[in-house]
């Protein structure tokens, strides 16, 4: 079964409906069952390909058969249409959700969370401090010789920097805090979950899948919310309050500085939908070592009866270095995004 669909549609479609897929059986049980091919790619080499591969490959051939006998239950039996627009929604409104389900496990820890934001604004703002000390240093201090605003400087840098490490301190312990006790509910939540779930799920999932949910998803979950939830109202403080000084000091300057804005923008757009990309791929990955990890050990009798040592390590190399490949791609994504900013706003400047 292949689908096409014109490069177009498709682009607008993924503008306006948050989808990975597009094909049916793909959208189902959310992984490529099935190559999605646009427009000119529809051609019989590429359809003779994807059938090559099936008939040389019996592994890849058993593993999609298998995954669309599970599209085939879900779509169930009657009013398969309805299922199908139903699971659709579901996914467009899945990060709306997410976001909803995330602020009811901050709720609790809501005043921790309005005083760790009152610390991190007090460690940006201090931070705006520095260049309002080197303007008056170069216009004041050097050019004019006044020694007593010298004094007051050295004075005002140390009392900033000192409220400014306080406030450091309350941000990180207290936005920790926060991260610690919302991924303790998760993890709590979830194993609850597990337990009442049928047994028919577990026949599905491998146990090393189910154990990667609980340990490095939600370990990327904690990762997420301190370092993000600290960067997000840091870097927004300091944008604030930088384009108020700087619009203050010279608003037409100012102006022309923001051109490049919609740049940057662009580029961060850009790059981020590739890097959310790469980590979905890096926690599949992951996951795929915790289910190998899981299986071999486990089985370790059944390995060695059969003298299959070789072909398990062989495996696990496999695996591991698919892992590096896909920490490697985000590393590089996040690399090349910092550059380009940078770039493009010493283009303007």
């Amino acid at each position: 079964v292949l689908y096409k669909m014109s490069a177009i549609t498709y682009r607008i479609a993924k503008i306006f409906v948050k989808i990975k897929y597009f094909s049916l059986p793909n959208i189902l049980v959310d992984k490529q069952v099935l190559p999605e091919l646009l427009q000119d790619e529809v051609n019989g080499e590429n359809i003779a390909r994807f059938a090559r591969d099936l008939y040389k490959d019996t592994k890849s051939a058993k593993r999609v058969k298998e995954e669309l006998l599970m599209v085939k239950e879900k779509l169930g039996s009657p009013g398969v249409a309805d299922k199908t627009a139903e699971l659709i929604l579901q996914t467009t409104d899945k990060f709306k959700n997410e976001i909803k389900g995330l602020i009811l496990f901050i709720k609790p820890y809501w005043k921790r969370l309005l005083l760790a934001i009152v610390c991190i604004i007090m460690s940006a703002a201090a931070n705006l401090y520095v260049p309002w000390i080197i303007k008056d240093m170069i216009d004041k201090v050097l050019m004019e010789r006044d020694m007593v605003l010298l004094n007051l400087i050295a004075v005002g840098i140390v009392v900033v920097f000192f409220f400014r490490g306080i406030f450091f301190y309350g941000q990180s312990y207290l936005v920790s805090y926060i991260a610690q006790r919302v991924i303790i509910d998760v993890r709590e939540m979830l194993y609850v979950k597990f337990q009442k779930l049928q047994l028919a799920y577990y026949e599905k999932k491998q146990t090393g899948t189910i154990m990667s949910y609980i340990t490095n998803d939600v370990a990327a979950l904690q990762a997420a919310l301190v370092d993000s939830l600290i960067e997000l109202v840091t870097e927004s403080s300091i944008l604030i309050g930088s384009l108020v000084m700087m619009f203050y000091l010279d608003w037409k300057l100012s102006l022309v500085t923001l051109i490049v804005v919609p740049l940057i923008g662009q580029a961060m757009k850009i790059f981020g939908r590739k890097l959310k990309k790469s980590g979905s791929l890096i926690q599949e990955r992951t996951a795929e070592i915790t289910s190998l990890l899981q299986e071999t050990i486990s089985g370790v009798r059944v390995v060695k009866s059969f003298a299959r040592e070789e072909h398990e390590i062989e495996r696990f190399q496999n695996q591991n270095d698919l892992n590096f490949k896909a920490n490697m791609k985000s590393v590089q994504l996040s690399s090349l995004l910092t550059p380009t900013v940078e770039f493009l706003a010493a283009v303007i400047v």
